[in-house]
């Protein structure tokens, strides 16, 4: 090897150099994009390819922000006085690149992606010094893919795509006027491997950088990934760029380099990423190295469950023979004994109540399954899962019940049934103008109106004009009664589990005087 041969420079190959002709230096005029870092929408899944075209497409919006910092992206290499390399003097024309790199897209289907890139330049170096706050090219591009099934097995897919400069093309940040180009994917897509590559034409507007004098590209790239536990992947990329021109300068613009990045994905579709890259070629738009973190949210691909062994599940519900109970008979999967492989159905309960086997409109508490209810004429609750115990206990006037129950698969009716309850006492005393008890005192109550609350049957004799009758709970009419005495009738309202003391006093029949009886005067006692 000759000391001006510029193979002793072998070390540059993890530096990007655009190597000038002899008696030639690269020219500042811009309109070459020096960063030369596309994103691919990747879906946010753990195995997913960064930069390669992928013909995976999992359904749902997606987004992600990597931020990234390339080392040395551009160098100008002049030519020495002895017409070899001179590296000595090379001249760094983009450097220290920190980028924003952003993402965001949609696949309404499994088959379709839509997306939009967007590098921001939050700070880089040039010849002349630092560089403000850039927007790089607009990338909107998409994927048409297909798989067997959704981000498994065998996927064939065409990404084309769009870039618009925005004016970082001075900087050697984007080009000088709308590229684009397309790329075709072919992969495998295992449970946990992942393997893919692409290759695609890539056009862009003529460069006139000295012995860049070609602009159009054959891109090709390759991917491995490997979901090393649920949910987190490495992958380790590969990608070329190799000018359709022949350079004055061998090598010069052909770009290389290779990627090892991390990505961990949360059940929420959060995901999280880390990586590096370093560059293996010369060519113009190939960094010494980069580093990128990143974060992003996408959908979260569920794995389907494994398939039973042919000939053990008979009736196909997803519950193996041997331990379904139904073997003929699908199992019915709505969270209840979905593991038995029996139909079964979760209904409804319906509570009422009835009186005499004839429904009235009583107050209802109900309490099972966590809860409790009340209402009135009927309660109703739409899920009660087969089994579960429930209490209810109604109330129609002086009439109450309560029953418990289980309830059934499919609906389940309950019925409260009413019984009277005698739990109030009338405390009677009857007694003339003078305050006397009187004898033969007989009370009845109206029947008809106050049905099973108030004795039935005979008439109740009073001893002495005095005494305790029992009624149920509400207002009752009464009627009191005794030989050669006027007859009183009056209204009274009981309450449960108390006493009403009732005192009537009674005028003789045929008094020397019209006069009309006292009335009556309750008094409720606990």
């Amino acid at each position: 090897m000759t000391e001006g041969d510029p193979l002793k420079y072998r070390h540059l190959l993890w530096m990007l150099a655009a190597a000038a002709c002899p008696g030639a230096a690269l020219a500042h005029e811009g309109g070459f994009d020096a960063h030369n870092f596309r994103l691919y929408a990747a879906d946010g899944q753990p195995v997913a390819p960064l930069v390669v075209a992928s013909p995976f497409v999992t359904k749902g919006f997606f987004g992600a922000a990597v931020f990234e910092y390339a080392k040395s992206p551009l160098v100008q290499v002049p030519a020495s006085s002895e017409g070899t390399l001179d590296f000595d003097n090379a001249e760094t024309l983009l450097d220290d690149v920190m980028a924003a790199n952003l993402n965001v897209g949609w696949a309404p289907v499994r088959f379709v992606r839509l997306d939009v890139g967007l590098p921001l330049f939050l700070a880089s170096t040039g010849h002349e010094g630092a560089n403000g706050f850039a927007a790089g090219d607009l990338k909107v591009g998409g994927t048409a893919g297909w798989s067997r099934e959704e981000q498994r097995g065998f996927g064939v897919g065409l990404s084309p795509y769009v870039t618009i400069p925005l004016g970082a093309s001075s900087l050697y940040l984007g080009q000088s006027g709308v590229a684009g180009g397309a790329d075709l994917g072919l992969g495998y897509h295992g449970e946990r491997l992942l393997v893919a590559a692409s290759a695609g034409y890539a056009y862009a507007p003529d460069v006139t950088l000295e012995n860049l004098t070609g602009a159009d590209h054959l891109n090709v790239g390759a991917t491995v990934g490997f979901e090393v536990v649920e949910h987190f992947g490495l992958n380790l990329e590969g990608r070329a760029a190799f000018p359709l021109e022949v350079e004055s300068v061998p090598g010069t613009d052909t770009q290389a380099e290779v990627l090892l990045h991390g990505k961990a994905q949360l059940t929420s579709g959060l995901n999280f990423l880390v990586g590096g890259a370093g560059g293996l070629s010369v060519g113009a738009g190939t960094p010494a190295y980069r580093a990128f973190v990143g974060v992003g949210f996408g959908p979260v691909h569920k794995k389907s469950p494994p398939p039973l062994p042919p000939n053990f599940d008979k009736d196909d519900d997803g519950v193996n023979d041997d331990v379904d109970a139904c073997v003929d008979q699908a199992e019915t999967p709505n969270g209840f004994k979905d593991a038995d492989g029996c139909p079964d159905g979760i209904g409804s309960l319906t509570v009422t109540t009835s009186l005499g086997g004839q429904p009235v409109a009583g107050s209802i508490t109900l309490k099972g399954g966590g809860v409790v209810l009340t209402g009135a004429t009927s309660l109703v609750v739409e899920r009660a899962e087969p089994g579960s115990e429930w209490w209810a206990a109604g109330q129609f006037l002086c009439y109450r019940g309560e029953v418990k129950a289980t309830a059934n698969e499919g609906d389940t009716k309950l019925d409260v049934a009413l019984s009277p309850v005698l739990n109030s006492k009338a405390a009677f005393e009857v007694v003339d103008k003078k305050g006397k008890p009187l004898e033969g005192v007989v009370v009845k109550w109206d029947i008809e109106a106050s049905r099973d609350c108030v004795p039935v049957g005979e008439p109740v004799r009073l001893a002495g004009g005095m005494g305790t009758i029992p009624v149920g709970a509400g207002k009752h009419r009464v009627f009191v009664t005794a030989p050669e005495m006027t007859d009183y009738s009056g209204e009274f309202q009981f309450v449960a589990d108390q006493r009403t003391d009732i005192r009537v006093q009674l005028d003789p029949a045929v008094p020397a005087a019209v006069d009309s009886p006292a009335p009556a005067t309750p008094r409720s006692q606990p």
